[in-house]
C-alpha cells in the first residue's frame, strides 16, 4: 500500500514526498529483508532526483544513508562507507522528519563491524539522543539493537537489565511491532544459559 501511494506521488508530480517516502519503504524493505529490490527502489529515487530542474535535497540525504545500511546488511563495508559519507556531505540539506537519528546508527553499525564496539556503542546512544517517534513504527530499537552488542562484549548483567526494564517475557504473544524485541530477548536468554 505504502508504495502504490509512493508512485501516486510520483505520477501527480510531487516528487519531494516520492523521494522522502523512499526512505520510508526503503526501511520496511529492510526489516522484510528484501535487500536488493530495496536497493533497486533507492537507486531509482535517487536517479529521479538527479533528473529533476532543481535539485531534491530534502530526502536525498536519506536515501544515501539507507542504501549505505542495506549495503552494510549484504556485508559490502567499503561501498557502505562511501554512501555513508556522500550522506554525510549532504547533512547540511537536512533530512525528513524524524531521520536524523539514522546518521548515527548507520555510523554505529559499520564501527561496530569494523569490530570497535565500544566507539560504536557511544554512536549508537546519540542515534538514541536524536531519535524522534514519527508515524512509522520503530520496529528495530535503539535499545535492543544495543544489547546485542552487549551480548557480544560478554556484558550479560547489562543484557539482563534491558529485559526487565522492557517488560518482555518468553511468554508474549509474537508481535510484529516488538519481533527485533522478542528475538533480543532470546539472544539474552541462549546467553544466560536458559531454556526458551
Amino acid at each position: 500500500s505504502f508504495a502504490k501511494g509512493l508512485k501516486l506521488f510520483q505520477k501527480m508530480g510531487n516528487i519531494r514526498i516520492a523521494i522522502c517516502a523512499t526512505s520510508v519503504l526503503a526501511q520496511m524493505g529492510l526489516a522484510q529483508g528484501r535487500l536488493r529490490a530495496t536497493i533497486t527502489a533507492c537507486d531509482q529515487a535517487l536517479q529521479l532526483a538527479e533528473q529533476q530542474p532543481e535539485p531534491i535535497l530534502q530526502g536525498t540525504r536519506d536515501l544515501y544513508l539507507v542504501l549505505s545500511e542495506l549495503h552494510y546488511e549484504q556485508g559490502h563495508l567499503d561501498t557502505a562507507h562511501q554512501l555513508l559519507q556522500k550522506g554525510e556531505e549532504l547533512q547540511e540539506q537536512g533530512s525528513t522528519v524524524g531521520f536524523d537519528y539514522f546518521l548515527w546508527l548507520v555510523k554505529a553499525q559499520l564501527t561496530a563491524a569494523e569490530g570497535d564496539l565500544d566507539k560504536a556503542i557511544e554512536q549508537l546512544q546519540e542515534a538514541a539522543r536524536l531519535y524522534r517517534r514519527s508515524p512509522v513504527p520503530n520496529v528495530r530499537p535503539i535499545a535492543a539493537l544495543q544489547v546485542r552488542w552487549w551480548l557480544r562484549q560478554g556484558w550479560l548483567t547489562k543484557a539482563l537489565n534491558w529485559v526487565k526494564e522492557s517488560g518482555l517475557s518468553v511468554d508474549d504473544a509474537p508481535d510484529y511491532l516488538r519481533e527485533y524485541e522478542h528475538l533480543t530477548l532470546a539472544r539474552v536468554a541462549m546467553a544466560e544459559g536458559r531454556p526458551l
